[in-house]
């Protein structure tokens, strides 16, 4: 049977695997992005034939990872030369900056509704863009990378950045679910300031960090959060047993000591995610 006389339906479940970003991917906060390595491009799906390029369309600019400024560029041109692909696009990860082409791109896709930003931003970065775009939006779920902590990157792009979110979380209604990449051995400037704007976010409910935890500070400065009713701690790809393991004692103690806190806390491992 010729690829044009095959429903929709049974064109999409064969494109379906090739095109779809899962959401482990998406929402990985790791030092090293999953999106790092090289892969071939799957929009060469595009080219079969017609009935392919109407069903696969919609499915390619589902989750658009963005990992450098050329990308973001020729997504902008993308979207401005046909919106309809920005009505497409519902989950948006950035891995930098990227400059103005990013208020574009959400200008033009009004149904984004999960972004993922990352706070290792250079002095040579530009968050304007970005810091512009995020007004825009109405977010069910925000995802937060940021390897650096307290390294060398601090400085006034990201001071905007930070300015912009605390203004945000305030106002996105729909913002239920933020992720954060960080563990319970850090006790950084950044850590502390991210803590402040989740204290702010007064639509909050769950709150996702990563093994291991094991610092009764950060669960009680994240626990400011009015809305909250879940620290849930997940497993990410790389996690070891002892880093679960780690973070199952810190849970038990926390119990001991704590009610409140420990009410708050929600361990989970791979078998029961």
């Amino acid at each position: 049977m010729a690829s044009q006389q095959l429903p929709d339906e049974i064109i999409k479940e064969i494109v379906a695997p090739a095109l779809q970003v899962s959401d482990h991917a998406f929402i990985n906060t790791e030092k090293i992005s999953p999106f790092a390595t090289y892969t071939e491009s799957t929009s060469a799906i595009l080219l079969v034939c017609k009935g392919w390029l109407r069903v696969s369309t919609p499915l390619l600019y589902n989750v658009v990872v963005l990992r450098s400024t050329a990308q973001t560029r020729a997504l902008a041109r993308a979207l401005t030369a046909n919106p309809l692909l920005g009505s497409f696009i519902r989950k948006l990860r950035l891995e930098g900056g990227f400059g103005q082409p990013v208020e574009t791109i959400v200008r033009l896709g009004p149904n984004i509704t999960e972004l993922c930003i990352t706070l290792e931003i250079y002095s040579s970065d530009h968050t304007v863009g970005l810091c512009r775009a995020l007004p825009m939006m109405d977010l069910k779920r925000l995802i937060i990378c940021d390897a650096a902590y307290d390294n060398i990157y601090k400085n006034q792009q990201l001071s905007n950045l930070y300015r912009a979110l605390s203004i945000c979380v305030k106002t996105w209604k729909s913002l239920t679910v933020v992720d954060l990449p960080y563990v319970g051995h850090d006790h950084g400037a950044r850590i502390n300031h991210i803590s402040q704007i989740m204290a702010e976010a007064p639509y909050v409910k769950t709150l996702n960090l990563r093994h291991p935890q094991r610092s009764k500070h950060l669960i009680e400065s994240l626990a400011k959060c009015p809305s909250l009713e879940v620290i849930r701690v997940i497993p990410q790809g790389t996690d070891e047993i002892t880093a679960m393991n780690e973070t199952r004692r810190f849970a038990l103690k926390l119990g001991k000591e704590q009610d409140r806190l420990s009410n708050l806390l929600r361990v989970e491992y791979p078998e029961t995610r």
